[in-house]
């Protein structure tokens, strides 16, 4: 079974809320993902608290690393759904 979550607009996506969706779906503290990224907890803690912007690359690892996969639409402006974490 796939599971989804749509956001209406990329630009209004917060990384940080992104990350800690993933991590919280799957139980994952953030020692756990902080561990199986090769960083740090304090590390998560700032990303997903907003301090800090991951790179889109460590934001996709980040995401994979939950379990998930982000899955985007090439669609026009007027009809665009944002991105999505698939299962």
């Amino acid at each position: 079974m796939v599971e989804s979550v749509w956001y209406e607009n990329l630009d209004h996506l917060l990384a940080g809320s992104l990350i800690y969706q993933a991590r919280a779906a799957t139980d994952l503290t953030q020692k756990a993902l902080a561990a199986e990224l090769g960083v740090t907890q304090p590390a998560i803690a700032a990303y997903e608290s907003g301090r800090r912007q991951p790179t889109v690359p460590t934001l996709f690892r980040i995401v994979r690393a939950a379990g998930f996969e982000v899955d985007f639409d090439l669609v026009p402006h007027e009809i665009r759904r944002g991105p999505r974490l698939r299962r």
